[in-house]
């Protein structure tokens, strides 16, 4: 799920199936959404991620995501987790 925050676009939810893990889909999901973003003018496009998801975490670095230092707690589960960033103008590193 997709929201927009200003000039930021945040996702809200996003899962690939395990049997779909290392296909690729996961990039290329990333890389609609930041389309998306570049044709409707949002500047960023941010994502939580539990901190210990490694899998998730390494796909996002992959694809040029920026790690920040931002963190917040799921009440449900106490899981942190991780704010990434992906700058969608001026783009070095797309997805």
């Amino acid at each position: 799920m997709l929201l927009p925050t200003g000039t930021s676009l945040e996702i809200r939810y996003l899962a690939v199936a395990s049997d779909a893990w290392g296909t690729g889909v996961g990039l290329d999901l990333l890389s609609h959404v930041l389309e998306h973003a570049r044709v409707n003018g949002f500047a960023t496009i941010d994502l939580w991620v539990i901190d210990t998801n490694t899998r998730a975490i390494g796909l996002y670095e992959r694809g040029g995501w920026l790690r920040t230092d931002d963190l917040k707690s799921q009440i449900e589960t106490r899981r942190i987790e991780r704010r990434f960033v992906h700058r969608v103008r001026g783009e070095a590193n797309p997805c």
